[in-house]
C-alpha cells in the first residue's frame, strides 16, 4: 500500500502527494525552496514545526509533505532542504538571476498566508468554533 503523503524528487522535478491530491512540480517552474516557520501562535500555545515549501514562479508556495522539523529534526531538515536547493540550482538555466517581481509577489503571498494563519488560530476564531459546537449540541439535544 502506498503512503498517504510523500515527497519524491527525480531528474524532472518534485512529485508530491498530500491527502487525496497528487501533483508534480517541474524544476523549470520552481523559483526557490525555503524552510519556513509559521507565524507565532497565540499566547500559551506550542510553536508549530518548521516546514519546507517550494515557491513557484508566480510567488505562490507548495508545501512539501513530510519535510518538517517534527518528522526529521532541525539538523536533518536543514540538510534535506539544502540538497533540494542544490538540485534546483543545477537545473536552472545558465545565467539565471532572481526576479524582483517574483520576490515581491512572494512577499505579498507570505503576508497573506501569515494573516490567514493568525486569523484561523486566533482566540476569536477558536471562540466562534466553541460557540458553533455548543449550538449544535444544544440544538441536537432539544430536538430529540
Amino acid at each position: 500500500m502506498a503512503p498517504r503523503t510523500f515527497t519524491n524528487v527525480d531528474a524532472d522535478g518534485i512529485f508530491l502527494r498530500a491527502g487525496v491530491r497528487t501533483r508534480r512540480l517541474d524544476w523549470a517552474n520552481i523559483y526557490d525552496i525555503r524552510i519556513v516557520a509559521p507565524p507565532l501562535p497565540p499566547v500559551g500555545e506550542r510553536a508549530t514545526a518548521r516546514v519546507v515549501y517550494a515557491y513557484r514562479s508566480d510567488g505562490r508556495r507548495v508545501l512539501l509533505p513530510n519535510l518538517d522539523s517534527t518528522e526529521l529534526g532541525d539538523e536533518r531538515l536543514s540538510r534535506e532542504a539544502a540538497a533540494l536547493r542544490a538540485l534546483l540550482e543545477e537545473r536552472r538555466a545558465p545565467g539565471w538571476v532572481p526576479d524582483p517581481r517574483v520576490e515581491a509577489d512572494t512577499a505579498q503571498h507570505e503576508a497573506g498566508y501569515a494573516k490567514r494563519y493568525r486569523a484561523l488560530t486566533g482566540r476569536t476564531s477558536l471562540m466562534l468554533l466553541v460557540l458553533v459546537i455548543l449550538a449544535v449540541i444544544i440544538t441536537g439535544t432539544t430536538i430529540f
